[in-house]
């Protein structure tokens, strides 16, 4: 399959998430408690596939530090995701979030060379456009 069937199916999963989040919160479940729970159920999956798939994982120590700096963005994205899902529409924030992809081409451009076509561009400016449009 192209990357983005997987992409397609990624959005579904994360468009589910997101209602339940917010049938969680309007149940009065806290953000911080159901993220901790939600938490505790990804990293059981991920390690049950990692040891099922790997007889020896070799981590160097860059690795390491890698895993540290996208795990605690990942712990921070999700929390104050929550909090937001928790005051407003859910699809509303999600679009707010998902202008990171703006922040990671740019990136991305200047420190690893990522080429940038004038079509890529002008897409990250509807995006930038359509959340100001929205939060306006």
């Amino acid at each position: 399959m192209q990357w983005y069937f997987y992409s397609l199916i990624a959005a579904g999963f994360i468009g589910i998430y997101l209602y339940v989040c917010k049938l969680a919160y309007n149940e009065g479940i806290k953000p911080d408690i159901f993220l901790c729970g939600v938490t505790m159920i990804m990293a059981t999956l991920y390690v049950t596939i990692c040891a099922t798939r790997y007889e020896k994982i070799d981590i160097q120590p860059k690795v390491v530090v890698y895993i540290f700096i996208c795990g605690l963005c990942a712990f921070l994205s999700t929390y104050f995701d929550g909090i937001a899902i928790s005051k407003a529409n859910p699809g509303m924030c999600r679009m707010i979030t998902s202008s990171s992809i703006v922040i990671v081409m740019v990136i991305c451009h200047f420190s690893m060379g990522d080429s940038i076509s004038p079509k890529q561009m002008a897409g990250a400016l509807l995006v930038l456009m359509g959340i100001f449009t929205i939060t306006t």
